[in-house]
């Protein structure tokens, strides 16, 4: 048995820098008993360490479960978590701004700004109206200001709005990685401009060089945004990281000149989308009159999109993708399902108009069951200005064809039938499980002449068998490549 005194011994022996000291605890309760604040913004004003631990009572009987408040963290307060007592999911708590402001906002003070160090854990916040910045209101939810980088972890930020980032708005500068999404439910909320759900922007150009703003195993559904980015939205020379998240069921609402139902890139730099569902469950985002219904990449760098599903998003041009004028390095499409994606226009699954060097590459992409409107010249699968790069693609049961012209030096591509079968075990993350391909017949399986598939490293493990847990070896498959064995990847 360990006893208390072999503890203390034993803590003799260790040098006082190696013992972790316990966390600093300030309670709120809403002005119950003895030793608790009765408001979170009084306990956050009270700490005054370091790595402290703002806990709001969610456990005892009688305990408030809304506070109505307007919280403001400022860059030169501690760092500090702020979560409930029970850690539930969904969370006990909500804290409700009344549409006076932000429900949280976080300014610098000089040059003290608020770090990842900071945690906003288990809320639910709602009925936010914004921040006023540069004239317009940001942030209804939560407003992160001029490189403020909290980190903001399953949490439910719902029905708030403003002018740019209904629910969460991140303003960068040079220096500062932005606030870190993780893990939220981000749903209802709307902006009068951009980025209904999530807004990112930055305000000096050596921002593209000093970190990323990432969200990752997030739902961003049901947000509207009037111009551009209904779920999500990054500005000039943003850097923006999504992974392992479901864009769903997302607007734009603002006729012809609309952009991106489910996500709007707009002169943004090195953005990553990986492991990411975007539309669908059950009818997808929604651009109306306007481009890209599930992602639209205007004027930027470095675009990738990988290991992801468009799936059943609506737009009068280029329902899936609009990808229009990538600029110095090209977007690049690999390793994508695109499936069941209606435009009124032309591109029902891709539409590009970047020309020259900076045409888009798809590669191992799956693009099925696509619809654009004949007048249009068609491209139910891609519509293309200038070309596009196309390797290991599958075409299929797009209508009214393929795409408008026949892309110059396509290689091992397919628009013959595929012979899809659905999924036997797939992978619970699966939202589009019926591409994948029969293994004895499919004459996309083992293509005779094709390179093995170790040449294609970001395949490794990837599968396009009915049975997830079979990987893709021998001679690489054509077409998109579902999560292997050990789902989620």
């Amino acid at each position: 048995m360990f006893t208390l005194f072999r503890y203390a011994t034993a803590l003799l022996l260790v040098s006082p820098a190696m013992v972790t000291q316990p966390r600093a605890q300030v309670y709120v309760n809403g002005g119950g008993p003895p030793g608790g604040y009765p408001t979170i913004q009084a306990a956050v004003n009270a700490v005054t360490t370091n790595g402290s631990l703002v806990q709001i009572d969610d456990v005892t009987a009688g305990n408030p479960t809304t506070y109505f408040e307007n919280v403001v963290i400022l860059g030169n307060m501690p760092t500090m978590t702020i979560m409930t007592m029970s850690n539930a999911f969904p969370p006990n708590v909500k804290v409700d701004g009344g549409f006076s402001g932000s429900v949280f906002e976080f300014r610098p003070v000089g040059n003290a700004v608020t770090s990842n160090a900071t945690l906003i854990h288990g809320l639910t916040i709602e009925h936010g109206s914004g921040t006023l910045e540069n004239g317009r209101l940001v942030g209804g939810g939560i407003a992160c200001i001029d490189g403020s980088s909290p980190k903001i972890r399953n949490c439910v930020v719902r029905n708030n709005t403003a002018d740019d980032g209904g629910g969460i708005y991140g303003g960068l500068v040079d220096g500062h990685t932005g606030p870190r999404i993780v893990r939220n439910y981000v749903r209802l909320n709307t902006a009068q401009n951009d980025g209904g759900g999530i807004y990112l922007e930055v305000s000096d150009f050596g921002e593209i060089f000093s970190g990323a703003p990432q969200f990752s195993s997030s739902r961003i559904n049901e947000n509207v945004a009037v111009r551009a980015g209904g779920g999500f939205f990054a500005g000039a020379f943003t850097r923006a990281t999504i992974s392992e998240s479901f864009l769903h069921l997302n607007r734009v609402t603002g006729g012809g000149t609309s952009l991106g139902a489910g996500a709007c890139f707009e002169g943004a730099h090195d953005v990553l989308i990986t492991s990411t569902s975007i539309g669908s469950t059950s009818s997808g985002n929604d651009a109306g009159a306007g481009s890209g219904g599930g992602i639209a990449v205007v004027g930027c760098s470095n675009t990738i999109v990988e290991h992801s599903t468009v799936d059943g998003n609506r737009a009068s041009i280029g329902a899936g993708i609009y990808d229009s004028m990538s600029s110095v390095v090209r977007s690049d499409y690999y390793d994508v399902l695109i499936v069941n994606n209606v435009a009124t226009g032309p591109g029902g699954g891709l539409l590009t108009n970047s020309v020259g060097l900076r045409v888009p590459a798809v590669t191992f992409c799956t693009i099925a069951n696509n619809t654009s409107g004949t007048a249009s010249g068609g491209g139910g699968g891609i519509w293309h200005a200038a070309g596009v790069t196309v390797d290991h693609t599958i075409f299929w049961a797009n209508a009214p064809n393929p795409f408008n012209t026949t892309p110059p030096g396509m290689t091992f591509s397919f628009t013959a039938n595929p012979q899809f079968v659905p999924a036997l075990s797939g992978c619970p993350y699966d939202t589009s499980p019926n591409y994948r391909l029969n293994q004895s017949t499919s004459p996309c399986v083992d293509p005779v002449g094709g390179p093995p598939v170790s040449n294609y490293p970001r395949l490794n493990g990837r599968s396009t068998n009915p049975n997830h847990n079979i990987a893709d070896t021998g001679i690489a498959d054509i077409g998109f490549h579902y999560t292997g064995a050990g789902c989620p990847p």
